[in-house]
């Protein structure tokens, strides 16, 4: 039975595929099968080396010792062993890579022996050698990229890595932010990450980055853009986060703004300028146009009356008829003092609009600048119209004489102009103690709403007054007169029932 068993276990060890080599407490080999002869380069047929170092050379030799001298001495259990890794040099054609894998020692004859199992280990070590040189890479990527990124573990936000970026932007060492919540350095997911990383994929990227602001260790605030990646590690869920300070660019992004604000405001007003421009061209076109109707409408009245009075007296004079000539003589003199009329509004104008006109403030006594005023403007009062006027308050104001008395009488003759036959004109003047406020009323034709916005622009004419003689100054060279002194103007009319110019003037101490 004993020779039968032999047998088997010669046969077994001879034909195994599996390298065995056997060999005592010294080294020396005992046997090594051709499946092992093989894998270390030796032809099945040459002699079987005397010793182990000499199969796997000086440098394994130690470590190959302390094994055996542990599983000889009983310190490693049966069966658990070690694995010698050894790079063959005796095999240089094929350069294996050899795992000795020394489970047991045994008896034979009351020798104690070891057992080694000998495995090509080539491809599972260049397999582990490039799974580490691919970490490594991984590692230099991570740690030298130009872009600040962490590594988060997603189940509770702590940080398992930083790279260089990271630490240098933010001011941290790396043992001050190994294991730390994001939170407690500044940072966080906004509401849209947290809800994308929460329904993404178990490795996926994390679409729309966020921005927001972040204060590094030094207290300083940066803005942030900052995206999400979800990896596995270890079969661990965790977020690699990419950060960027975005603080200049964001800055360049404000000044850009207010820069295009500040020129759009300026092409605004630029574009209201130009339009105000145009309005006033046109504005001015149409003052030219009936500037000329006007004055040639006007003046053409006056001399017509004047050329066919002339006429007229040269013929009563020839007639010796005293009292026609006379009245046509009256009638020249009317048409001159017309003429006079017009030209003094246009030169009035012309005056206050080229600065000439300088207000010369005086004291006077109101109710004789009244009377004076009344006279001047009686003289001009159609059949049956009458002026009364009142006064209260002070007797002494101080304004300026002339330009108040070419502003009434203005006002008095647009008022005895425009009202009818028989009409009574109102005149009331308050001088009270912080101003002088001045009504001209009438009960004439009025003033139509919708001409009532321009009733104060130069050579204006109402609807209703188009065919009453007049130049469309007046009431411009009134207001600018007034603008003079400081005061205001403000009118109430109704079309067919009359007008109320109301004059509010400061007192001048």
């Amino acid at each position: 039975m004993a020779i039968a068993n032999e047998n088997i276990f010669e046969s077994f060890f001879r034909n195994s595929v599996e390298g065995i080599l056997i060999f005592d407490k010294t080294g020396k080999i005992a046997d090594i099968n051709p499946a092992a002869k093989e894998l270390f380069g030796i032809g099945i047929n040459a002699d079987n080396p005397k010793n182990v170092k000499d199969l796997i050379g000086i440098k394994y030799h130690e470590e190959l010792w302390d094994i055996c001298n542990r599983l000889l001495d009983h310190t490693e259990k049966k069966g658990t062993g070690n694995t010698l890794v050894i790079h063959n040099e005796g095999n240089r054609e094929k350069n294996l890579i050899l795992g000795l894998h020394l489970n047991n020692h045994i008896k034979l004859q009351e020798n104690r022996y070891i057992a080694a199992f000998v495995t090509d280990e080539t491809g599972r070590w260049k397999e582990k050698h490039e799974l580490r040189q691919s970490h490594e890479r991984f590692r230099k990527i991570f740690k030298y990229n130009p872009v600040a990124q962490l590594i988060i573990r997603e189940s509770d936000s702590h940080i398992i890595d930083a790279n260089n970026k990271f630490l240098n932007l933010f001011g941290y060492e790396l043992d001050e932010v190994i294991g730390k919540d994001t939170a407690t350095i500044g940072l966080d997911h906004c509401k849209e990450c947290k809800v994308k990383i929460s329904e993404a994929p178990d490795e996926h990227h994390i679409d729309n980055a966020c921005e927001y602001d972040a204060q590094i260790k030094s207290g300083k605030v940066i803005n942030l853009l900052q995206s999400y990646v979800l990896i596995k590690l270890h079969d661990v869920t965790h977020e690699i986060w990419s950060l960027a300070d975005i603080t200049e660019q964001k800055a360049a992004e404000g000044e850009l703004k207010r820069s295009n604000e500040e020129l759009e405001k300026k092409v605004t007003e630029r574009t209201k300028d130009l339009a105000n421009l145009l309005e006033r061209e046109k504005r001015m076109n149409e003052l030219k146009s009936r500037f000329v109707a006007t004055a040639s409408h006007e003046f053409r009245t006056p001399l017509t009356t004047i050329l066919a009075s002339a006429g007229l007296v040269e013929t009563y004079a020839r007639r010796m008829d005293t009292e026609k000539c006379l009245k046509h003589i009256d009638r020249i003199k009317a048409s001159v003092e017309l003429l006079t009329e017009i030209l003094e509004d246009f030169l009035s104008l012309d005056k206050i609009e080229q600065g000439n006109v300088k207000p010369n403030i005086t004291s006077f006594n109101l109710e004789d600048f009244a009377g004076n005023v009344m006279r001047e403007a009686e003289s001009t009062l159609k059949k049956g119209q009458s002026i009364e006027y009142s006064l209260t308050g002070d007797m002494i104001i101080k304004q300026d004489h002339n330009i108040l008395k070419n502003t009434m009488l203005n006002l008095l003759s647009n008022a005895i102009k425009y009202s009818g036959e028989g009409a009574n004109i109102s005149w009331d003047i308050s001088a009270q103690r912080d101003k002088t406020i001045i009504t001209v009323a009438d009960n004439g034709i009025g003033i139509p709403f919708d001409d009532q916005p321009y009733i104060f622009s130069r050579f204006f004419r109402a609807r209703n007054a188009e065919t009453i003689q007049g130049t469309g100054l007046g009431l411009n060279i009134v207001k600018k007169y007034i603008e003079l002194l400081h005061g205001k103007i403000s009118f109430v009319s109704t079309e067919n029932a009359g007008t109320s110019f109301i004059l509010e003037l400061p007192v001048i101490n």
